[in-house]
């Protein structure tokens, strides 16, 4: 019984996904800079804010350099939606731990030999 409990990573599976997550957030970032920025207007209709499928008109894009790009996994968190944001992260976090603990108390193992 020489086996380790938990999911086990590979530094070079760890770099691997760190390079993926790279070129996720290049591809994310190169058509902000190409694709013109644009709007629509909203209209209230029965007490509710609706978009106004006729009124899209162009504004100035953004001038944002480029190591911004890298930066907004980050940013996001500390906008007035990041809450929720925050809450999702802590959600999984305690079902990673949750499993991580059933897992060094051999109850994963006991179950899985159950059924």
């Amino acid at each position: 019984m020489d086996q380790k409990s938990g999911a086990q990573i590979s530094t070079r599976a760890f770099v691997q996904s760190l390079i993926i997550l790279f070129i996720l957030m290049m591809i994310a970032g190169i058509p902000t800079q190409i694709i013109s920025a644009g709007t629509y207007n909203t209209i209230e209709v029965n007490g509710r804010l609706v978009i106004d499928p006729g009124s899209f008109h162009y504004i100035p894009s953004p001038n944002y350099p480029s190591w911004r790009w890298f930066l907004a996994p980050i940013e996001v968190l500390f906008r007035p939606d990041g809450q929720t944001i925050i809450v999702i992260i802590v959600f999984l976090l305690m079902v990673g731990v949750s499993f991580a603990v059933m897992d060094k108390s051999g109850l994963l193992q006991s179950a899985r030999l159950a059924f």
